[in-house]
């Protein structure tokens, strides 16, 4: 079976470790979760033209977390993004960028102690086990919240010129039907929103 890098096949393959249950899984789990984090910072830097690849391999999460916020400018709001058709009277799509957090990063960070060897021995009925095995779950989450949105980018205005571009990754049959109506020439409204918290129904 390949072993995917991708954002969220790093998130799949944590998940299952927790839902383990077992000493070790923990700390596959930590490995995971770091290597999603940076993977999901990299997914949003690779499909920017304008960043030089310098400043897009990089490994550490604060630089990466500094890139990010020099092009996007948003920090950690979500960027909704709905494309509306004139002609039918109807939104088409509604797509959302969803940032890897400072929180996120800043946990992912923290993670670093479990990528090591333990310090001392710790019996099974030590509050540690719980303390990490709730740090991880959070973590989890946050990552898939990260990973949720389709966007890798807000939108933002091509450097030197007027175009305003959007970059997506298209799961959805329907946004993959926006995509070849605007390749067609249909003309759209796009209303831009930029939240707190993703809406809980999308």
């Amino acid at each position: 079976m390949p072993y995917h890098v991708s954002a969220r096949a790093y998130l799949e393959r944590a998940r299952a470790q927790l839902d383990v249950a077992t000493a070790e899984g923990l700390f596959y789990a930590a490995f995971e979760l770091r290597a999603g984090i940076q993977a999901r910072m990299k997914e949003y830097l690779q499909a920017q033209e304008s960043i030089a690849q310098h400043r897009k391999n990089d490994w550490q999460l604060g630089k990466l977390g500094r890139t990010l916020e020099d092009v996007f400018q948003i920090g950690d709001q979500i960027a909704e993004v709905a494309v509306y058709d004139p002609q039918a009277d109807e939104f088409m799509a509604t797509l959302y960028y969803t940032p890897v957090t400072s929180e996120l990063r800043g946990n992912g960070e923290r993670l670093g102690e479990l990528l090591h060897a333990m310090q001392q021995f710790r019996r099974d009925d030590d509050a540690w086990w719980q303390d990490t095995r709730d740090f991880l779950e959070r973590i989890c989450r946050q990552l898939a919240t990260a990973c949720a949105g389709t966007l890798l980018a807000p939108l933002l205005r091509e450097p030197g010129s007027d175009k305003v571009v959007m970059r997506a990754e298209m799961f959805e049959e329907s946004h993959r039907e926006v995509l070849q109506k605007l390749r067609a020439g249909l003309e759209v409204f796009v209303r831009v929103q930029y939240l707190d918290e993703l809406p809980r129904v999308q």
